[in-house]
């Protein structure tokens, strides 16, 4: 099975806590949108996550070589 490159745990509010897992060949922004839409987030929250995810992929691809 595919590792995920990338694995957020995001806080909803004090009670939930959601994983979003980002793989290989899989688009950040379109996972964020879905992300958003199941769970109501602001255009800002989306923005922030999307930041989160581009940090951490980048971080990743550094370290494999």
């Amino acid at each position: 099975m595919e590792e995920p490159i990338c694995v957020l745990k995001i806080e909803l509010d004090g009670q939930n806590v959601e994983e979003i897992k980002v793989f290989e060949n899989d688009d950040p922004n379109q996972i964020v949108e879905e992300f958003g839409m199941k769970f109501n987030l602001s255009s800002n929250a989306k923005r922030r996550l999307l930041d989160q995810i581009n940090d951490q992929i980048q971080i990743d691809d550094s370290s494999q070589y």
